[in-house]
This record gives structure tokens, C-alpha cells and sequence, in this order.
């Protein structure tokens, strides 16, 4: 290949493509020099501000699970409320019904004379009431 088609060729060849087959080419002359270069300030801030980065993360994160916890329990708790309260409504509107029904029947002279000869002993004129006794 000549020198021309050769620049070419490696200018089209993506950076990380590169550093990928220098590391495989390298082998273990390599690794063995970069444990031996010495760390720039530039990547010692980077580093820290790596490490900075993750600490935030891990808190934002903690303080995410906390507060999905919270209202998790929260939630849980309105909704036994909820099911309570719409035990004692559907109990009230029951009870309201059959308050209602009661009402219509007080209006009927024949249920008052019968309420008021079970519950209060009377009769009508000319009748003689029986008492059964346990």
C-alpha cells in the first residue's frame, strides 16, 4: 500500500477502532507499560471528579429509594383508609335505603295500626287482644 492510500485508509478507521488494535497488538508490553507511566494532574482531576460524580449518584439514588419507600407506605395506608370509608359509605347508603322504605311505610295507615298493635298493645275498637306469655 503507498504512503497516500495509507493515510487515507487510517483516517477513515474510527479513533477507538485504533485504540482497540494497538491494546491487542501490544499484548502484555503494554500493560506493562502503563503500569509504570505516571498519573498527569489532568487525570487525577478526572478521576476525582469521577469518584465526586459517583458519590452524588449513589446519594441522589439513595434519597430516590427513600422517598419511593415514603410514599410506597404512604400510598398503602390512604388506600386502607380508602376501602374503610367506602365500607361505612356503602353501609350509610344502605342504611339510608332502608330509612327511606321505613318512611313510605309509616306514611300507610295500615302499617301504623299494626306498629301499634305489636309494639303498643292496642286494638281497635270492639277487639279483645291475646296475649301468648313464654
Amino acid at each position: 500500500m503507498n504512503e497516500l492510500n495509507r493515510k487515507n485508509y487510517i483516517s477513515r478507521i474510527p479513533k477507538y477502532a485504533i485504540m482497540i488494535a494497538s491494546h491487542s497488538l501490544a499484548g502484555k508490553e503494554h500493560s506493562d507499560m502503563s503500569s509504570h507511566t505516571k498519573a498527569t494532574p489532568s487525570t487525577i482531576g478526572a478521576r476525582r471528579r469521577l469518584k465526586l460524580l459517583t458519590f452524588v449518584m449513589v446519594l441522589f439514588l439513595s434519597w430516590a429509594a427513600y422517598i419511593l419507600a415514603n410514599q410506597y407506605g404512604q400510598m398503602s395506608g390512604r388506600q386502607a383508609e380508602l376501602r374503610e370509608t367506602s365500607k361505612k359509605l356503602s353501609e350509610a347508603e344502605a342504611k339510608n335505603e332502608a330509612l327511606k322504605q321505613e318512611t313510605l311505610r309509616l306514611k300507610q295507615d295500615e302499617y301504623v295500626g299494626q306498629i301499634a298493635r305489636r309494639d303498643l298493645g292496642m286494638g281497635l275498637p270492639g277487639e279483645q287482644p291475646i296475649q301468648i306469655q313464654k
